[in-house]
């Protein structure tokens, strides 16, 4: 029967879950040293401002839904970016309501460095792969985060 394991595929199940469990928490060790902290940023705020690289402005809901944080939590964490001059907060013309981000140049060029740095750890280490493990891994990859998207979304 779909999605019931049983027997040896149950242990199986149970192996890929420790290994993409294990691989999350090594992507996100890997994205919070050292490239963030070269640029001066942590993780959390990375994923804040990284969005406005390719946008002028985004409001705060937008960027706290982007990088799964509570809007007071953003609203915070953006007021000490602000403070140090890395983003910049400013009402919208046509809402009072709403209040608009965008990144300053010395915050663009935090991002850019910080990205730039974790991009060549990646490329690093997976050249220590085969090409032929390359190709298996995106393949598979690619079809389970399909998969994880379906599910979360509740279309499977």
């Amino acid at each position: 029967m779909p999605g019931q394991p049983s027997g040896n595929s149950a242990r199986e199940i149970e192996e890929l879950v420790a290994a993409t469990d294990a691989l999350y928490f090594a992507m996100r060790r890997g994205r919070t040293s050292p490239s963030g902290t070269q640029a001066g940023l942590s993780r959390s705020q990375l994923e804040l401002m990284a969005p406005l690289l390719d946008r002028d402005s985004m409001s705060v809901s937008q960027l706290a839904g982007t990088a799964g944080v509570a809007v007071p939590t953003a609203t915070r964490a953006l007021k000490q970016l602000e403070e140090r001059g890395v983003v910049e907060r400013a009402r919208s013309s046509s809402d009072d309501r709403l209040v608009l981000v965008g990144l300053t140049s010395a915050g663009r060029a935090q991002v850019v460095k910080a990205q730039a740095a974790f991009r060549a750890r990646q490329h690093r280490v997976f050249a220590e792969l085969t090409g032929d493990d390359r190709r298996a891994m995106t393949a598979s990859l690619t079809r389970l985060a399909a998969l994880i998207n379906d599910n979360v979304d509740g279309r499977a």
